[in-house]
């Protein structure tokens, strides 16, 4: 039984799994219909080894926090669960493309579409700040354009994964984040310093919404550290400046 035969054997009275939309470091996502509302929508499954070190009820009470966010720039969570084992949210689905599909189409963007994207990411992102809650893996992956308007995707997620198994995620080797993307605060170092509405928290985020900005406008990242350990230096002197 393939994976999708899995989801669809236990999501079958709520989802019809039709086709796999892409895979990232923590979960694979699936185009699915939803029975009941009847419109398509994209559900995302954490990896069973990230599942495997997650309790089920914490995962889902940390999750609540993204849930509650609502503002026209982040894309809502519908739901969140467990079937078959497996841990998963339910999201919209954009019939859209990603800024990543875009920069690599048009290298890098006009100054003036750059700062209208920046603006209205930069809003979500303020928004969610002052309400507790980071990204921590803020990438042109990540952001969704539907008709022209940006939409802040797995808002909260890494952090909700990263509270909820604490030091037995980061056992895993799985990455909560990108590097290029992430300052230090988004490693080992996160329980200890990165605590809600804190000063640190709030530039580590912000650093995620600088370097994509430079990446709109100049098509370059901010850091370009060879490896890991590089990166996280060049990222642990940004965060200290």
């Amino acid at each position: 039984m393939t994976a999708l035969d899995q989801l669809n054997a236990a999501l079958a009275t709520s989802y019809h799994l039709t086709r796999e939309l892409g895979e990232g470091g923590m979960a694979t996502a699936y185009l699915a219909r939803d029975l009941k509302h009847e419109r398509d929508v994209a559900i995302k499954v954490l990896k069973p080894e990230l599942g495997a070190v997650l309790g089920v009820e914490r995962f889902l009470s940390e999750i609540r926090v993204t849930a509650n966010l609502q503002h026209p720039n982040l894309l809502p969570l519908f739901e969140s669960g467990e079937a078959g084992g497996l841990l998963f949210y339910v999201m919209p689905f954009v019939d859209g493309e990603t800024l990543r599909a875009r920069l690599e189409r048009e290298k890098q963007l006009p100054v003036e579409e750059a700062v209208r994207l920046s603006v209205a990411i930069a809003q979500a992102l303020d928004y969610a700040h002052r309400r507790g809650v980071i990204h921590r893996d803020l990438k042109p992956e990540n952001i969704l354009l539907a008709d022209g308007q940006p939409l802040v995707a797995d808002f909260g997620i890494a952090l909700a994964v990263s509270k909820a198994g604490g030091q037995r995620v980061t056992q895993t080797g799985l990455s909560l984040g990108t590097p290029q993307f992430s300052t230090y605060l988004t490693g080992q170092y996160h329980s200890v310093v990165l605590q809600k509405h804190s000063p640190i928290a709030r530039r580590s985020s912000g650093y995620h919404g600088y370097s994509g900005n430079a990446l709109l406008t100049n098509g370059r990242r901010v850091m370009k550290g060879p490896d890991l350990s590089r990166l996280t230096i060049e990222s642990l002197a940004y965060a200290i400046a």
